[in-house]
């Protein structure tokens, strides 16, 4: 069949690389017709003895002068239409295919896909190909720019030529696990895949919709709430009641209080427990030993999840809140999923919204996925924001001079302490910002080495990685480079007001990099800035005589702190 049909696809192919395209490639190329035929390839085979093509070749003539009609009479196999001439979306792919400039050879791999299309699905390969280009296609991507300290992530809708280009390149990559040693044999059967709904390209388009939406949804919350401006209120109202509390368990109720309203439009009361001991904060810093295990012996996670609650509370007490916690899950998205309308009770839109919402091209997720999406979310925003805040709050005040510089610029820009102090100010601040990135630096965020697969044979330090190599590397190992970072475990704010601070910005991995950083770094960010400014700016703290001048924590999932600083007494100055 290749035999017959080679001579006519590279003419074809040919005559198409003669045309330059100049314009979008247009949603008319996916016509419904043309999408029923491409889909209709892989519900049943033609009975025997019929063609499987959906009209009666035409004549046309092929190289030699041999029309397709004397072809097929030649032949036992069906024999389709070529391609049609000056195709813009074959022209497309072959740009995106090319090399060095040698656009023929991109010719020859795109005319030899179609070749294996049609032998893989015996059908006209362009209905396929255009079918499989529009479901890859993402509609949206995520854009990153520099706003002060932050990082601000923003969904960004794509045009028709984004798309198809986009759609293309992750075809292309995906290609790479396919068997075959030819491009055009491994592209053909990705695209095949595709159509079938089998392909890693369509798990990147569901990742890239998934960011979109989070980062809509936080952008769409600081915009209709700007009364969160408040975070640090909460903790400074516990603090005027207290004489003596933990700051730390503090910090983890406000970030546990926030990501539940933004999440949910709930609040989860955290600060009615006495010495901030809510317990779902406390079960959140325990299940750090849990993933340790489970990280190496991944079937006992199935185990722990199926444990009942009786038998968790005899076990570990504290970790009883966990499955508490799943329970509320649970009955939330059960009344959700049985009467969306609940959602339009909602004070302002929640994680729910743009899960469930099939209008954001993401897949709608199951009530088990729901459930361990939200879970995510809470336990993400919630001991990551608290460590942080922990580790800037506690260099503060061991450190007279850092407390002086710090109270002099939030006091300059901020004569008001009763008034209200918003976001983009304090973003301006540039000791403030220093003792922020300072105490992620310490902080972390994650210390456990976060697993990565090579995709490419490559080079790291000097030592070759072969392709699909696992590799693994803990954020401690760059804030702790000297080379970096000079005197790496010391808090110095003042290394973020020099020339080169955006330099080191970069090596600030608290966040993790790339696809799979941090969703939630936005509000991360505006969490920090409100919290410790205004617990700086409206409270005068002191360490309690005998508390550790030392934070020591484990390497779990997170740091785990030991008891100095989960005993850390703080005291307010009266007057």
């Amino acid at each position: 069949m290749l035999s017959l049909w080679r001579p006519a696809a590279r003419r074809v192919a040919s005559q198409c690389t003669r045309r330059t395209l100049s314009t979008t490639p247009s949603r008319r190329l996916f016509s419904d017709k043309e999408h029923n035929d491409a889909l209709n390839v892989f519900a049943a085979p033609p009975p025997t003895g019929q063609s499987s093509s959906p009209s009666t070749p035409t004549t046309a003539r092929v190289d030699g002068g041999i029309t397709t009609e004397a072809l097929a009479a030649k032949s036992s196999h069906a024999v389709f239409e070529v391609p049609p001439d000056r195709d813009p979306l074959l022209h497309y792919m072959t740009n995106l295919i090319m090399k060095h400039g040698q656009y023929s050879r991109a010719s020859k791999i795109v005319s030899e896909m179609l070749l294996h299309i049609h032998t893989l699905t015996r059908s006209p390969p362009m209905p396929i190909v255009r079918e499989a280009i529009f479901k890859v296609s993402p509609a949206v991507r995520v854009s990153t720019m520099k706003m002060g300290a932050r990082v601000v992530v923003t969904p960004v809708s794509l045009s028709e030529r984004q798309r198809t280009g986009q759609g293309i390149r992750w075809l292309l990559e995906a290609s790479n696990n396919k068997p075959g040693t030819a491009l055009q044999e491994r592209l053909a059967k990705e695209i095949v895949a595709v159509v079938k709904g089998e392909s890693g390209a369509l798990e990147k388009k569901l990742q890239m919709h998934r960011s979109a939406m989070v980062a809509r949804a936080i952008a769409v919350s600081v915009i209709l709430h700007p009364c969160d401006a408040e975070s640090g209120r909460p903790i400074l109202e516990s603090l005027a009641q207290k004489s003596e509390v933990s700051l730390h368990a503090g910090f983890m109720c406000v970030a546990m209080e926030v990501v539940t309203t933004y999440c949910f439009s709930q609040t989860s009361n955290a600060f009615s427990y006495p010495a901030f001991e809510y317990p779902l904060t406390i079960a959140i810093q325990q299940v750090n030993y849990t993933c340790c295990i489970v990280r190496y012996f991944p079937f006992l996670l199935h185990a722990f999840l199926a444990l009942p609650s009786w038998l968790v509370g005899v076990l570990s007490p504290t970790m009883l809140a966990l499955p508490t916690f799943r329970g509320t899950l649970d009955r939330q998205v059960t009344e959700i999923l049985e009467d969306p309308s609940v959602l339009e009770q909602t004070e302002h839109e929640i994680i729910y919204h743009h899960l469930l919402n099939p209008e954001s091209g993401a897949v709608p997720l199951g009530k088990t996925a729901l459930q361990e999406e939200a879970a995510i979310l809470v336990g993400a925003g919630t001991e990551t924001v608290g460590n942080a805040c922990a580790m800037a709050a506690f260099h503060v005040l061991a450190n007279e001079d850092i407390r002086r510089r710090l109270k002099e610029e939030l006091e300059g820009v901020w004569p008001d302490s009763e008034a209200d102090m918003p976001l983009e100010r304090l973003e301006k601040l540039p000791y403030l910002t220093g003792v922020i990135y300072e105490g992620l630096r310490l902080s972390h965020g994650l210390v456990t080495p976060l697993p990565r697969i090579a995709v490419d044979d490559c080079e790291i330090n000097g030592v070759q990685v072969p392709k699909n190599t696992v590799i693994s590397m803990s954020q401690t190992i760059v804030h702790y480079n000297p080379d970096v970072f000079p005197e790496p475990r010391v808090f110095k704010p003042e290394r973020w007001l020099g020339k080169d601070s955006s330099d080191l910005a970069g090596h600030i991995v608290a966040f993790s990099k790339g696809q799979r950083s941090c969703l939630g770094i936005n509000l991360a960010w505006a969490e920090l800035y409100l919290i410790l400014g205004n617990l700086f700016r409206k409270a005068n703290l002191v360490l309690v005589d005998g508390s550790s001048r030392e934070l020591k924590w484990k390497a779990l999932l997170t740091p785990r702190y030991d008891n100095a600083i989960r005993v850390l007494r703080w005291s307010i100055l009266k007057g």
